[in-house]
């Protein structure tokens, strides 16, 4: 049986722990907090150009651009967006199996379409890479 002061020191044990996992979840939510705020700043301009699409798929006018033509497919970029914060578990794990998965999908569908892959095909995973942005979203030193 543990003695009273075993006891005693597994009770501040405990305690210390919910006080870290409370400030844990002080920041965190401060963090979700922002993200959010970041979010509802993007509304207008989310709505700004559902109303452009709208009125360009409403309209019977003929639109033509290289952009939309139908061309033999060279190359194929697969650009994915990890996290270097705390708390997201198996997350950048789980997004890089996926990543890969997805590209060797990719690199067997031109392989049986014919097109030779040697040149035209590159994996490339990056483990981390922190991009800092000012206020404007535009790139700056940290």
């Amino acid at each position: 049986m543990a003695t009273l002061r075993e006891l005693k020191g597994r009770i501040g044990s405990v305690a210390s722990t919910e006080k870290i996992t409370g400030a844990m979840k002080m920041i965190s939510s401060a963090k979700m907090r922002k993200a959010e705020q970041a979010l509802r700043r993007l509304v207008p301009f989310r709505s700004g150009i559902r109303g452009i699409i709208a009125d360009l798929l409403s309209s019977d006018a003929e639109f033509t651009s290289p952009l939309t033509e139908t061309r033999e497919l060279r190359r194929i970029c697969i650009i994915a967006f990890g996290s270097d914060d705390g708390l997201c578990g198996a997350y950048n794990a789980n997004l890089s199996k996926f990543v890969q998965a997805h590209a060797d999908a990719l690199r067997a569908a031109i392989q049986a379409k014919g097109y030779s892959n040697q040149d035209n095909y590159t994996a490339v995973i990056v483990r981390r890479h922190d991009v800092w942005l000012d206020d404007d979203g535009n790139p700056r030193e940290p």
